[in-house]
């Protein structure tokens, strides 16, 4: 109608139909032809927006005019189908989608959908060592994407394909072929058009592909092999494959192949290995490192277990937990040790008098055997079993009955040593066939019947391990069977019922997973005994029926009690495309707490790393669904952030409790988001774990560092000093914020990470890594995977944050000099979780830890050197050979603090100093009482030296200090009075802030960041004395005193105080007094109270707000 070509582009579409159209538009035509004009007319029309939209431009060129209505719309001819009428109601029926058992009917979706192009299938060699430690790899792929400059056309922008006149368009030819004295025809792809049906001249191609529609393109890929995968495991990379003009790329898959490995045989997740021990050792015993593991590990065997033990040739011993990670959970398969005892060589010639003491040490031997007649014979001492059986033309015929049973020999050691308990022996699999499981009362019996026990299937016994484990031993016997048992004749090896195995040759390594038929039958035999077993061991619960343990999703998505109820759940989220399948197949639901928002900046990259958290929970088995939490900026919330870490607490305590979600990532960074996501945890007490949005980079004043926070500080005093102006000042504070992220300093944000980490609420390592780079989104998707393991584990934050984990943190705080925030949160988070968490223990278990990182405030480095020096698992690895962690407090990836750190030292010592050689000895919190407070708490890492010469270091009177108080009324009037000249501030003056505490702000703010007037900035006085009932931020790096209790809006006696009184403190006593008479003091609380202050009232009020909060019920 439009008379252009199939290839043309919408602009060659568009100038056609406006042609078309004003050659035939009835108004241009005389009276006569208008009525042919208008059908013209209309076709132009219909013609132009079918080819004109991509979509109905797909259908007609796959399904030509018959997949639209009159109307141009999709359809089927005029009338109403079959198709369209169930597409309309059901949203097609077309491929899976279509009626059960009728193998789908096409429907309106499925026509869109274009064709895959193939995928690119590859088998990938992986050493056993990174099978079992999980391992990502990358590399360089080449492959074909569409051609940028013709957009997959092959010609010039305006050119022309010509049809092809060999095939006449139709891409394949007619070919004859002779096959001896017949001719045969077939058809073969055209060679002129390369099968496309047309071709561009020479001239016409485009430059870029050269006629070919794709170009070649380099891309770096990542794989992830996780721990615990086996042989055939596919990795699948969506999308990389090779593109193809007019179809989805397909897939490049992965085929893990499993290299041999010289020590361990692998059979499912266990192990198995051969250890060499001399007959001395195995009479007289050992203790040594036997084998080197697959992580490096020594494997330490101490023998014997108890006196008179021996080890024999071929003994096995089982060491339970040591075999390959389980692909889900902490679990791990077992290691067996198959013992080789060492006997001496043929050259041995020990003297007569040692083979004499020989014999008499050792067990006497049997009494002779007692036979009619005795022949003496000569015999080979180097005869080959593989021979056995060879002469005989049925070929080992000896090894079987009458009836093609398997009789089982007497005397295999290596079989009668194996732990048979639970296992049942059966012809046909191999000689050894695993059918069912035996009573443990069965055991000795079926020990002592091995030489002709021919057992049938079993139902109904009472059993004591699921079909997992049991699965677990068949396959270790399998494996053993292979080194072991002799060779099988033909019927042995027919009795394999197809299994691949028998045209292998004489002696095959038995593979489990080459006999699928066999499995899959053992599987069905077992399906009751495997509901059963799911939940019951003994009579008791079974620990290791985790994936049989129903979900708390479940409760929502199958509910088969309520099917009303399920329904009413089930329909509402089907209205964005998940399907009813997803949701009732059992598979972890998984949350994702989003905190990332264009109101919340420091957070906003979560936007960008949710894909991969996504990602990862997705590869491992689950389903994500993301919800928003209440937004938290800390340095743009008014009056304070602190209210909002309450309300972002509750809102997700709810949001976890009342909605089907079976595990949580909580996505943190910024100062509060951290503490109110572990609180709701705790709280909830389903699986959870953290993922930071990472620190920012480094920020620069020319070749300065400007570290985020404490270039707010430092600008002020230069503004103040009158170093700089406005503009200078905003320009300066800006430098830190270069990125994406938190803030780049040991500030609230990066402490309340770290402390997370060091809780073993995120993965080890995860804290320190810069939000862009790349580590933090791989990181972001093993965060993914975990969740799922932690939800099949049913690892909930009560199994990690114990009194052990919190005591670590108390600790680590100290050695990273952390923020003076820390304990509000963690004493928060603990009382949570019920673990009793106080002041005193952070002095106590706090103080005396060296200061080791050397990062802002406390030290002059920033969060890119840190993460490089080797971040948090650094640190911990310090304290942990100084023993000074709970070494076997349990994390979230399922190992403990020990496992995860242990020998993880930096390289750089410029950045995390050895704990012999810290930055500061005694650099944790002291926990201050006396007369003006109950309690408060001084962070001593960040006094500096010339406070210190002039407050600390007085040979009469060590670490205390008398001065005058300079009383501030909150923020607003500290600023208002700060540089009046009236003000009494001078060198040795205390600055007091009050009003600034929970109830007084309220919220407890970080106000009480408070530098000396401009006038002594100038004289060089860089800082004082500061005391305040609110809090701190945590880059400030001034020695301050905070979260005075009572407050002085609860009636504490920072209320009392005026301007010009004195006040003493002592650090090494630990106290804070004023030096004002007990009677002034006294009618100065009569005055408040007759203005209305009820004192008694509020401080009861007080001291339930700062108990660190009630658990939520």
């Amino acid at each position: 109608v439009l008379g252009i070509a199939n290839s043309a582009s919408k602009d060659e579409i568009r100038k056609a139909y406006r042609k078309a159209a004003l050659a035939s538009h009835p108004d241009k035509v005389p009276e006569a032809e208008r009525e042919e004009a208008e059908i013209k007319f209309k076709a132009v029309q219909e013609a132009y927006d079918i080819l004109y939209d991509e979509d109905k431009r797909h259908l007609y060129d796959t399904h030509g005019m018959g997949a639209f209505n009159g109307s141009g719309e999709p359809g089927m001819g005029a009338g109403p189908d079959l198709d369209d009428i169930l597409a309309q109601m059901f949203g097609g029926m077309g491929g899976m989608g279509g009626m059960p058992g009728m193998g789908g009917m096409p429907g309106g979706p499925r026509a869109n959908k274009p064709r895959r192009s193939p995928n690119e299938e590859q088998k990938y060699e992986v050493k056993m060592e990174d099978l079992y430690k999980g391992k990502t790899v990358k590399f360089a792929s080449t492959k074909n994407v569409i051609c940028s400059l013709c957009q997959g056309k092959g010609g010039k922008e305006k050119a022309q394909a010509k049809k092809c006149a060999t095939c006449g368009g139709q891409g394949v030819k007619q070919v004859l072929n002779q096959m001896g004295q017949f001719l045969t025809t077939s058809t073969v792809p055209c060679s002129t058009c390369n099968g496309e049906g047309e071709f561009f001249s020479p001239k016409d191609k485009c430059k870029k592909c050269k006629g070919k529609k794709t170009t070649e393109e380099r891309k770096i890929l990542e794989i992830y092999i996780p721990r615990g995968a086996r042989e055939g495991d596919k990795i699948i990379l969506e999308g990389e494959a090779d593109q193809v003009p007019g179809q989805e790329p397909g897939d490049i898959v992965f085929h893990i192949v499993e290299e041999d490995h010289p020590v361990f045989r692998r059979a499912g997740s266990d192990l198995t290995a051969t250890i060499d021990v001399t007959v001395a050792e195995a009479l007289t015993g050992f203790s040594r490192v036997v084998v080197k593991h697959l992580d490096g590990r020594g494997i330490e065997l101490q023998h014997p277990k108890k006196p008179g033990d021996v080890l024999s040739p071929g003994q096995v011993l089982k060491v339970p937990g040591e075999g390959m990670p389980m692909k889900r959970g902490d679990e791990r398969g077992d290691l067996y040790l198959v013992v080789n005892v060492k006997f001496p060589d043929q050259n041995w010639k020990p003297s007569p008098e040692v083979l004499e003491k020989l014999k008499e040490m050792l067990p006497k031997p049997d009494a002779p055997i007692q036979a009619d007649t005795v022949d003496e014979v000569d015999y080979d001492p180097k005869g080959d079993l593989d021979e056995f059986g060879a002469k005989d033309a049925h070929g080992g015929s000896a090894w079987e009955d009458d009836d093609d049973e398997v009789a089982i020999y007497r005397d295999w050691p290596i079989l009668s040593s194996i732990p048979l308990l639970n296992i049942g022996l059966v012809e046909g699999f191999h000689h050894v066939r695993l059918m069912t499981m035996l009573a443990a009362a069965e055991t000795e019996q079926l020990k002592s019947s091995l030489p002709s026990l021919k057992l049938r299937p079993r139902v109904g016994l009472e059993c004591t391990l699921d079909y997992e484990l049991w699965q677990k031993e068949v396959r270790i016997l399998a494996g053993i069977h292979c080194d072991f048992l002799p060779t099988m004749s033909c019927q042995s090896r027919a009795s394999c019922e197809g299994c691949s195995c028998s045209d292998r040759g004489s002696r095959p390594p038995v593979n489990i997973e080459d006999c699928e038929s066999e499995l899959l039958a053992l599987r069905r035999r077992t399906v009751e005994l495997e509901k059963t077993l799911a939940s019951m061991q003994d009579g008791r619960p079974n620990a290791n029926a985790s994936r049989a343990r129903k979900l708390r999703s479940a409760n929502w998505f199958n509910c088969e009690s309520d099917p009303g109820m399920m329904a009413l759940y089930i329909e509402r989220y089907l209205n964005y495309g998940i399907t009813r399948e997803e949701l009732m197949s059992g598979k972890p639901i998984i949350g994702i707490a989003q905190s990332g928002s264009d109101l919340s900046p420091c957070n906003r990259h979560h936007l960008e790393l949710v894909k991969r958290v996504r990602e990862g929970i997705r590869s491992a088995g689950g389903i994500a669904f993301e919800f928003p939490t209440h937004p938290i900026q800390e340095s743009s919330r008014r009056p304070t952030a602190c209210i909002d870490r309450n309300l972002s607490y509750l809102g997700l305590v709810e949001i976890l409790f009342g909605y089907p979600l079976d595990g949580v990532v909580l996505l943190t960074g910024c100062d509060k988001t951290t503490p109110a996501a572990l609180m709701a945890a705790a709280t909830v007490n389903i699986p959870a774990i953290c993922l930071n949005v990472g620190p920012m980079l480094n920020g620069y004043v020319k070749n300065d560092l400007a570290g985020s926070g404490m270039v707010v500080w430092k600008g002020r005093e230069m503004y103040a000093a009158g170093e700089i102006n406005k503009e200078e000042f905003i320009d300066y504070v800006s430098r830190g914020a270069p990125s994406v992220g938190h803030c780049n300093t040991m500030g609230t944000a990066s402490t309340m990470n770290a402390l997370a980490e060091a809780l073993g609420m995120a993965l080890p390592g995860s804290a320190a890594i810069p939000a862009p780079y790349r580590e933090r989104g791989q990181c972001a998707y093993e965060t993914g995977l975990r969740i799922v393991e932690m939800v099949h584990s049913d690892r909930k934050p009560s199994d990690i944050m114990t009194r052990e984990a919190f005591e670590n943190v108390i600790v680590v705080n100290t050695a990273i000099g952390g923020s003076t925030n820390a304990p509000i949160h963690i004493n928060a988070i603990a009382k949570h979780i019920g673990v009793e968490v106080s002041l005193d223990d952070w002095d106590q278990l706090g103080f005396h830890i060296p200061l080791l990182l050397n990062m802002q405030p406390a030290g002059e480095l920033l969060g890119e050197e840190y993460y490089r020096a080797g971040g948090l698992p650094a640190i911990m690895a310090e304290l942990l050979d100084a023993r000074k962690l709970n070494a076997d407090a349990l994390t979230c990836n399922g190992l403990t603090v020990s496992e995860n750190v242990r020998g993880k030292h930096t390289w750089d010592r410029q950045m995390i100093k050895p704990y012999n050689e810290p930055l500061l000895e005694d650099a944790g919190f002291l926990h201050l009482r006396g007369s003006l407070f109950r309690s408060a708490i001084m962070k001593t890492c960040v006094i500096s030296e010339p406070f210190r010469q002039k407050f600390l270091e007085n040979p009469k009177d060590p670490n205390a200090f008398e001065g005058t108080v300079v009383v501030f009324d909150g923020p607003e009037d500290y600023h208002h009075r700060l540089e009046d000249p009236s003000t009494p501030i001078d060198d040795r003056s205390i600055l007091v802030m009050r009003g600034a505490g929970p109830l007084g702000y309220p919220g407890a703010a970080e106000v009480v960041n408070m530098h000396p007037p401009g006038r002594l900035l100038r004289q060089g006085v860089k800082s004082l004395p500061c005391i305040g009932d609110g809090r701190q931020s945590g880059t400030s790096g001034s020695p301050s005193i905070l979260n005075a209790s009572p407050e002085a809006a609860a009636g504490g006696n920072l209320a009392l105080l005026k301007d010009g009184d004195r006040l003493r403190v002592d650090l090494n006593k630990r106290r804070v007094d004023i030096l004002v008479s007990t009677e002034e003091l006294e009618k100065r609380r009569k005055a408040l109270e007759a203005r209305g202050v009820m004192i008694s009232q509020k401080v009861k009020l007080h001291g339930r707000n700062c108990s660190g909060g009630r658990r939520h019920s």
